[in-house]
């Protein structure tokens, strides 16, 4: 991965500064470092033995600060050279970059085996930040109605596993770790690292935005809450998406995702404070991965990187949401709309609504009465190409979402006509501020009546009254939101 690639540095700096970027997975355990190398690191297989060199390790903590993200590297855990393989590496950054150790690995005797190596990398460097064990709670595999998290055995192992390293090992770590996702791609009509089966007429593809599912979340938390309960470090969620193993082409990549990823920005929300005071998505960007926020691109008319869907949920997310309260909002029919309530980033600004339509067949209107009236809509909707009565659910498979009724097209938006004539390949830096093209794209209305929701799609209304300003937002404004 070329991390000075000027989209890639571009789109990630326009996230604003603070949050993580967490550098793992399954390849970190096959994956060791020699920073006596001076050479440029091959290119790695998937499940191959690898080394780092120093170009690499440098350039990627480059990256990290250039994009003012706190850097988190899975280590390899396994074997008997990984304490003096993690301890060089540390060495050359023992403060300024948090080190996960392990990938979800659940064998019960590495509790101990792990927890070991864990203080034997403390005594070496004291100052280490450690994080562990990125243990995997989900997707569970009985999908029948109502859904009971709490009866897969599989999910109950790794919950027992995550609980006893934490218990064990918690005082040498900074945090322990967890990873979930929903579904398996099999679970929605979808074929595992693979893409949606089209067309998307599965009676198992409705489980993505029926509510019943959406409480997978909820109750997977429930578990981990239990089994941390009395863990006194923190609790973060380093990995998260909806479809494990690469998601689905054509859902994951698609505003499908950012209808789903809307809500679990929800409700991880309302457990900020409990399981997941950082939650990371999976992933920014990664070759073959179906759910990253920036697609890579083959064309010299395009920059190497271009956002997808979830990349503009997620800035918008950044910069219109603050730290704080967070309410669960409650609808009239839940089943057919979502709605939560955010402090907004500047002190004192009102709140910020989240409202997310469920409904497969008719549109939703939200009324804003009196000082409400006054408010700032970003309406998503899918920018679909094919014929305007596809049913919703063919639309969710959209690559482009629109914004307020304007397409985020990264043809129209970064495409360079001067690369035809072999000019510039890539647009420069300036032109990737996508925050500006969130706000030039805004719509202010002092009208009462009501934002109206098409079905399967979401909108983010900030409520300008100071006067209806939650009480328990935080008075301090922040630079962006830093999870």
């Amino acid at each position: 991965l070329n991390f000075s690639d000027p989209s890639l540095v571009g789109f990630t700096e326009a996230l604003g500064a603070g949050g993580v970027l967490r550098v793992g997975g399954t390849d970190q355990n096959s994956y060791y470092y020699n920073l006596s190398d001076v050479r440029d690191s091959d290119t790695c297989a998937c499940n191959a033995w690898c080394s780092m060199t120093a170009p690499y390790w440098s350039a990627l903590r480059q990256f990290a600060n250039e994009t003012q993200r706190q850097l988190v590297f899975g280590l390899f855990a396994g074997g008997d050279t990984a304490v003096a393989n993690a301890t060089a590496l540390i060495a050359t950054a023992p403060t300024d970059v948090v080190y996960s150790f392990g990938n979800e690995e659940t064998d019960e005797k590495l509790v101990d085996e792990y927890g070991a190596k864990l203080r034997a990398i403390k005594a070496a460097i004291p100052s280490a930040r450690l994080v562990a064990p990125d243990t995997a709670i989900g997707p569970i595999k009985d999908f029948s109605t109502p859904v009971d998290v709490a009866a897969d055995a599989d999910l109950q192992k790794h919950a027992t596993y995550l609980g006893d390293f934490a218990r064990k090992n918690a005082e040498v770590l900074e945090a322990v770790t967890w990873h979930t996702y929903d579904f398996r791609a099999e679970a929605i009509g979808g074929e595992d690292f693979g893409g949606l089966v089209w067309p998307p007429d599965s009676d198992n593809f409705s489980r993505w935005w029926n509510a019943s599912y959406l409480t997978i979340f909820d109750q997977t938390a429930d578990v981990v809450a239990e089994v941390v309960a009395n863990v006194t470090t923190s609790v973060w969620l380093s990995e998260t998406n909806s479809v494990c193993h690469h998601g689905l082409d054509n859902l994951t990549n698609a505003f499908g995702n950012s209808l789903w990823f809307v809500h679990r920005l929800g409700r991880a929300a309302l457990r900020q404070h409990s399981t997941n005071q950082i939650m990371a998505r999976q992933s920014l960007v990664g070759p073959g991965y179906h759910y990253t926020l920036l697609a890579t691109t083959t064309s010299p008319e395009l920059p190497a990187f271009v956002p997808n869907p979830d990349y503009w949920v997620t800035l918008l997310f950044r910069h219109l949401v603050g730290r704080g309260v967070v309410t669960d909002v409650v609808s009239a029919d839940p089943t057919r709309l979502a709605a939560f309530a955010f402090c907004p980033r500047v002190a004192g600004n009102g709140h910020v609504l989240l409202l997310i339509s469920l409904d497969e067949t008719d549109a939703i209107e939200v009324d804003f009465p009196g000082s409400a009236a006054r408010r700032v809509e970003y309406l998503f909707a899918p920018a679909y190409d094919g014929p305007a009565d596809d049913p919703p659910r063919y639309k969710l498979t959209s690559r482009i979402a629109s914004l307020n009724g304007v397409r985020l097209d990264p043809w129209v938006l970064f495409g360079s006509s001067d690369s035809r004539s072999g000019g510039v390949a890539a647009p420069a830096r300036a032109v990737l501020d996508t925050a500006r093209v969130v706000e030039a794209n805004r719509k202010s209305t002092t009208t009462t009546t009501g934002v109206v929701l098409p079905p399967l799609t979401f909108g983010f209304v900030h409520v300008l009254d100071p006067a209806l300003t939650p009480d328990a937002c935080p008075a301090e404004t922040s630079a962006a939101r830093p999870r």
